[in-house]
């Protein structure tokens, strides 16, 4: 079965959603390589791997209250 790309992959605006964060902290972010990002059209795709290893490293910094599930 094939995976939808919105299983693996989430935009800045979700991504800042699920963080608690502004959508340009995200921005930030992708262009300074906390998070890889590939630039899709308008969009730009974060793995959702990788917005999952940051919320835990933010949670366990006592940065976010809860890790979202993804």
């Amino acid at each position: 079965m094939a995976q939808q790309l919105s299983d693996i992959f989430m935009t800045t605006g979700q991504v800042a959603r699920a963080l608690s964060v502004n959508r340009l902290t995200v921005q930030r972010w992708v262009n300074s390589g906390v998070l890889s990002g590939e630039r899709i059209g308008s969009f730009t795709l974060i793995p959702k791997g990788e917005v999952r290893a940051l919320a835990i490293s933010r949670f366990a910094a006592g940065l976010l209250r809860q890790v979202p599930d993804f």
